[in-house]
């Protein structure tokens, strides 16, 4: 009964210094990520990846047990699930922290530097991780014509 009282605890603790960070901005991009501490980007990281097991499971589940499509996304599953096991959430922030420093990625999209770190580690080739950084960059920073604006930029929701 005491260990669940200390993991209530720490769970409020983390919640709330969640919320008193500069967590207030919306979008979720390199000036966000630089606003964090060690421990948030690792929370984060964590809770984004049980997400996507949780969300990959769930769109998993809608197709027809036996099926084709259900058999090759469940392989598919079950091959990124391990490999992800294997990489670090150190490794990824330091990963993700080294995108973030060059200026012109601080208006990517964290899940897109999240998608392609990830792919990095899982082998992808250089060319193809470059036109990916180059497509989203186009879909993410286009936008902002200076720094100014991206720093300035608020949601609508």
């Amino acid at each position: 009964m005491l260990k669940k009282i200390i993991f209530a605890l720490v769970l409020v603790c983390t919640i709330v210094s969640l919320s008193e960070s500069q967590i207030t901005r919306k979008r979720r991009d390199g000036l966000w990520w630089n606003a964090l501490d060690d421990m948030h980007k690792t929370n984060y990281l964590i809770g984004y990846t049980k997400g996507m097991k949780i969300g990959a499971q769930a769109v998993l589940d809608s197709y027809i047990k036996g099926s084709r499509c259900y058999l090759n996304g469940k392989i598919d599953i079950e091959d990124i699930s391990y490999k992800i096991n294997f990489i670090s959430a150190d490794y990824m922030i330091y990963k993700i922290d080294s995108v973030y420093s060059d200026s012109t990625n601080l208006c990517l999209m964290l899940f897109h530097v999240y998608f392609l770190t990830l792919q990095e580690a899982l082998g992808a080739h250089e060319a193809d991780l470059y036109a990916t950084y180059e497509l989203f960059r186009r879909q993410d920073c286009d936008k902002f014509k200076t720094f100014k604006e991206l720093e300035e930029y608020k949601l609508s929701y």
